[in-house]
């Protein structure tokens, strides 16, 4: 992970994340990852997403936590989870 840097900070595991060390970890990403990564879709990118949300225990910063997914995907992600949480299945 490229993010590796922050490992060891007390961001690291921490929803609080800093902006600004959130911004540069999803940069790097972005430029490593610049096509949405649902099998099949063609699209550029526009969000990094975390694969297990943050209010579930996800890590902010692991980049086996992330995914980047176009605003489609990013969009039925989020409401099916959204969903699920409401309905309690996650």
């Amino acid at each position: 992970c490229r993010c590796q840097v922050w490992a060891n900070s007390k961001w690291h595991n921490n929803i609080d994340v800093p902006m600004r060390v959130w911004r540069r970890c999803r940069r790097m990403y972005m430029n490593a990852h610049p096509m949405c990564e649902v099998l099949g879709c063609n699209n550029i990118g526009d969000e990094v997403d975390h694969i297990t949300e943050l209010s579930d225990g996800g890590d902010a910063l692991e980049w086996s936590n992330l995914q980047t997914l176009c605003d489609e995907h990013h969009s039925k992600k989020t409401s099916t989870h959204a969903v699920h949480k409401r309905r309690g299945y996650a």
